[in-house]
């Protein structure tokens, strides 16, 4: 049953929900839209805020109140959803030109990201950094080389986890 329908000035190429809010990542935008009834026939998906600065905003993934963009040619950027303002701010960037194909957050801190020549590589927030200019660069971790093309990572184990017994 189709409860709800939204045009938008572009292809929308990932969806996530942050706060009850859905989160799109269009052409060269992300958009968060709110969803409000004001009478049975006034209800719909409304845009609340959004932030320009992308070529074109591929992936999406969201923990808390962060967001973490793959841009198909500007890697890795990290935003912030700021509920008093209902604003988005970039809090951070991965400055090397990476071609994305995938992202995933670890923990609100460390990222990974697979780009278009078959290599992984992790990023890091730098909280502890001195200036501003600091604090905006994601730190590059690790890089390696996989040798396959990854068009998906997912969060999880490898690994059973052991049941606890109580």
């Amino acid at each position: 049953v189709l409860v709800a329908e939204k045009e938008t000035q572009g292809a929308v190429y990932d969806l996530e929900v942050l706060g009850g809010k859905l989160v799109a990542g269009i052409n060269s935008k992300v958009m968060m839209f709110e969803w409000a009834v004001k009478d049975e026939s006034a209800r719909g998906l409304h845009p609340l805020c959004g932030h320009h600065g992308h070529i074109l905003a591929l992936h999406l993934k969201v923990r808390g109140e962060f967001m973490v963009v793959g841009d198909l040619m500007r890697s890795v950027s990290l935003l912030q959803f700021k509920p008093g303002t209902s604003t988005i701010e970039e809090l951070a960037r991965d400055h090397n030109a990476n071609w994305m194909t995938a992202i995933e957050m670890f923990d609100d801190d460390t990222y990974i990201g697979a780009e278009h020549t078959n290599n992984l590589f992790t990023v890091r927030k730098n909280a502890d950094a001195v200036n501003d200019e600091e604090r905006a660069r994601l730190e590059t971790q690790g890089e390696y080389h996989l040798g396959e093309f990854v068009n998906r990572l997912r969060h999880g184990s490898l690994v059973m986890q052991p049941a606890t017994v109580s």
